[in-house]
């Protein structure tokens, strides 16, 4: 697996083209699907109208929340652990009333792996969902801060 983020992954990555676009698998919020739990698309939708307008971005949008347990739905959360824990049986997914997702929601994830390789995905701009313990690393740079991303993705990029 190629990981962007990482120095040797920048390098592989080719340069897109109006005839060969990155192919790019986008949470569907991202791309304005309304397949959040309350049926809006959170207010992301319009977040990346500039890279999807651009001729060399094609976005391959997903929900795996969506294809797994549809919307309106219950709010899905992990408990006992991480995603690679649910993964390996260590910890489940529960929504707010107890109910046990974990099955719909590994079978959503694998729908939307399923996808990005049927699509040839080479890039991706999931939503997070973030510990809320997590502090970045010192010195770590935002996407829109790093120098690959201003040298490749055109348009305005705030500095902080």
């Amino acid at each position: 697996m190629l990981l962007a983020h990482h120095g040797a992954g920048l390098d592989a990555i080719r340069r897109p083209t109006a005839a060969e676009p990155w192919r790019v698998l986008v949470s569907g919020c991202i791309a304005g699907w309304r397949c959040g739990v309350d049926g809006t698309d959170y207010g992301l939708g319009a977040s990346l109208d500039d890279l999807f307008a651009l001729p060399t971005v094609r976005p391959l949008p997903f929900c795996p929340e969506q294809h797994a347990l549809g919307t309106p739905r219950t709010t899905p959360d992990i408990h006992g652990g991480d995603g690679a824990d649910v993964l390996a049986g260590r910890a489940r997914i529960l929504d707010e009333h107890g109910t046990d997702l974990t099955a719909a929601m590994v079978a959503g994830a694998r729908a939307m792996l399923a996808f990005a390789e049927a699509s040839r995905a080479e890039l991706a701009i999931l939503r997070a969902h973030a510990d809320p313990g997590y502090a970045a690393p010192a010195g770590a740079l935002d996407h829109h801060q790093h120098p690959w991303t201003r040298e490749h993705l055109p348009g305005p990029h705030p500095r902080a």
